[in-house]
């Protein structure tokens, strides 16, 4: 005899239905009671989620085994995207195959025999509809009454979230463990300038110079941290202004191996330069920053050596032509003649594992912690030489492998520089350039002109804005440092005054030296006339290569 079971409906209506069940495997006929049909269909037809009705089918142990549809509402019918026509008399695993594999046949029976809580909710994928359904069950007779919903756009919303939160998280754990690190690179320097200097208070003409030479290099390890820091900062926020000028690529490439020469020797390493012919000398471009790039490159590729060698190369892209002097790479991104070419360092060193070459260019990331305290640094030289290398226009790659060494390459494409301007670029005059150092501090200001002066400058140093402005007037200088809190007149009014001279309004550069950055009186000295800032303290290097760059860029007054 058939049995009767009162259910709950998802509209929340009783009604009763009779399911004559065939254990043989049949299809099963159901004969719902007509008095409740009409309630029934308008239960189902109304609700906005799928509601289904199945009947299990046994094997011969009585274990369920899959369900066979029974009756679907629309709604089901339209998130299945499938007709009741085509389902009514249907096995569930027919339908969907992999329905097995998800457990849902093994929840619908849970459902049924009551082993699982009323209305227990349960997720499952359907990978014929590349759909999430959300359904719960309740049972009646010998099958389930299922109530689903589509919650694909839930779910991968969810999982869009859940992906945010994980990288958020990991971000969070990489800059805890940045700052940790920094502090300690930060912490250690300044120590030994104290040190230093107390021991310096105190001692004999016998120790000063080791004293003093250890308060240079913890100072210097000092400002390169926190210079790092402050670059990379300008570059994530988009202020690091990129103004293109006429260089000689070659001598670049060729003066900072010779710079990283002493370095390598120290350790017993060889240093090859090779450039390609066919790669231009003369280029518009940033030489500041690829100079920059190349440097960290090469400083790297030293401090991770222990044996062997470095190499630089230039080599032009396989797609250059030299005689038309244009370049055919598909992703050409500029117009006009092109030079495109490849700078890369390679070295016998230490490798890089796999599993770190991915995250290598990231900010507030270390390939391993015990190895960068080894080896110091602060773990920022490759993100901000990434930064550079994308604001550039190129990309910036690395093949490594652990034990055998690594190979950095920069690839980049830069606008020719017009004939007349790349022979003066690749020209150094054989006649001193002479620079007006305008400096407050007599004794910052020997040190500067003692740092110039090595460097083949002719230095002039004044400790006044007013001797400034004297000697301008009465002598030819090529190119002007100034410091912009002179103790009688304001630096922006002193450049003001300088511009305004006889002659002086054209090329000679005037590079404006500040104490902090600051975005408004930044703006204030390039509107008064100032050619380049340099913020306090600076390294030999950044004033150097500016004023080698300003000085033959323009030839000078």
């Amino acid at each position: 005899m058939p049995r009767t079971s009162r259910i709950q409906f998802p509209a929340g209506q009783p009604g009763s239905i009779r399911i004559k069940t065939s254990r043989t495997g049949q299809r099963p006929e159901a004969t719902p009671d007509i008095s409740l049909e009409i309630t029934l269909s308008g239960i189902m037809n109304s609700s906005q989620d799928g509601v289904a009705l199945l009947s299990a089918l046994r094997n011969a142990a009585g274990r369920v085994v899959d369900f066979v549809w029974v009756r679907i509402n629309p709604a089901g019918e339209r998130i299945l995207g499938l007709k009741a026509d085509l389902l009514i008399g249907q096995s569930l695993l027919a339908t969907f195959a992999d329905m097995g594999r998800k457990g849902v046949i093994e929840s619908l029976s849970a459902a049924m025999e009551a082993c699982e809580a009323p209305g227990a909710v349960r997720r499952c994928a359907i990978a014929a509809m590349d759909a999430w359904i959300e359904y719960s069950a309740a049972p009646i007779d010998d099958g389930v009454a299922v109530t689903f919903r589509d919650v694909t756009a839930r779910y991968r919303d969810e999982a869009i979230l859940q992906a945010a939160l994980t990288e958020a998280a990991r971000v969070e754990q990489a800059k805890s463990s940045f700052l940790a690190l920094v502090n300690h690179e930060l912490r250690t320097p300044l120590n030994g300038v104290l040190c230093a200097l107390d021991l310096l208070a105190g001692c004999d003409d016998a120790d000063r110079e080791l004293f003093v030479n250890t308060a240079l290099n913890s100072a210097r390890d000092l400002n390169r941290v926190v210079g790092a820091i402050l670059h990379l900062a300008s570059l994530e926020a988009g202020t690091a202004d990129i103004e293109p000028v006429a260089f000689d690529l070659h001598d670049l490439v060729e003066r900072e191996a010779a710079v990283i020469a002493p370095a390598a020797a120290a350790k017993n390493l060889s240093v090859e330069c090779r450039i390609d012919p066919a790669v231009p000398r003369g280029l518009t471009g940033s030489p500041d920053n690829i100079r920059q790039i190349l440097r960290t490159l090469l400083e790297n590729a030293v401090k991770f050596t222990p044996a062997g060698s470095v190499e630089v190369s230039l080599t032009a892209c396989p797609r250059y032509s030299p005689g038309s002097s244009t370049c055919s790479c598909p992703d050409m991104r500029h117009s006009g003649a092109m030079a495109c070419f490849s700078l890369a360092v390679r070295d016998t060193g230490i490798g890089i594992a796999p599993e770190f070459q991915s995250s290598l260019f990231e900010a507030f990331t270390q390939c391993d912690s015990s190895l960068n305290r080894l080896h110091e640094g602060c773990g920022l030289g490759l993100a901000i030489c990434n930064r550079l290398s994308q604001r550039l226009g190129g990309t910036l790659t690395v093949d490594s492998q652990l034990d055998k060494g690594s190979l950095f390459r920069l690839d980049l494409s830069l606008p020719l520089a017009p004939p007349a301007v790349a022979r003066r670029a690749a020209q150094s005059s054989a006649v001193k350039k002479r620079i007006l150092l305008a400096d407050p501090g007599k004794a910052s200001g020997m040190v500067t002109a003692l740092m110039l002066s090595r460097a083949g400058f002719e230095v002039e140093t004044v400790n006044e804005g007013l001797e400034a402005l004297r000697l301008a007037k009465l002598q030819r200088f090529d190119a002007m440092v100034i410091d912009m809190q002179m103790p009688d007149i304001n630096g922006v009014l002193i450049v003001k005054a300088l511009r305004h001279l006889a002659g002086f309004t054209g090329p000679v550069p005037i590079v404006a030296i500040t104490s902090a950055p600051n975005a408004c009186d930044d703006q204030r000295c390039l509107a008064a006339g100032v050619t380049e800032l340099l913020v306090k303290p600076f390294r030999k290097n950044n004033l150097l290569d500016r004023l080698e760059r300003l000085v033959h860029a323009e030839g000078g007054r």
